[in-house]
């Protein structure tokens, strides 16, 4: 079985392949790039937005979880601050 995985952090990639799904990972963030190569993972080093419109993965999973760094933990809490206008809208 096979997957893609837009923005593809590291996480997804780990959690495939403890499943056994083989997974290409698109992502653009040097960092994570760089992680996922010494991890062995497959990337494609590109932005989700160049791709084609009719761009389509002959896939069995597609995984599409962009970056949370506004609410997670990790991140400065922008996005939490502000959810209750995001909710409100």
């Amino acid at each position: 079985m096979r997957a893609i995985d837009l923005f593809a952090g590291i996480g997804w990639n780990v959690a495939c392949a403890r499943l056994g799904i083989e997974e290409l990972g698109i992502e653009i963030m040097p960092e994570a790039i760089a992680t996922r190569e010494k991890m062995g993972a497959e990337t494609l080093n590109k932005s989700v937005a160049d791709l084609p419109g009719d761009f389509c993965f002959d896939t069995a999973i597609q995984i599409t979880s962009p970056p949370c760094q506004e609410y997670s933990m990790a991140g400065k809490g922008e996005g939490r601050r502000a959810l209750g206008e995001v909710l409100r809208r």
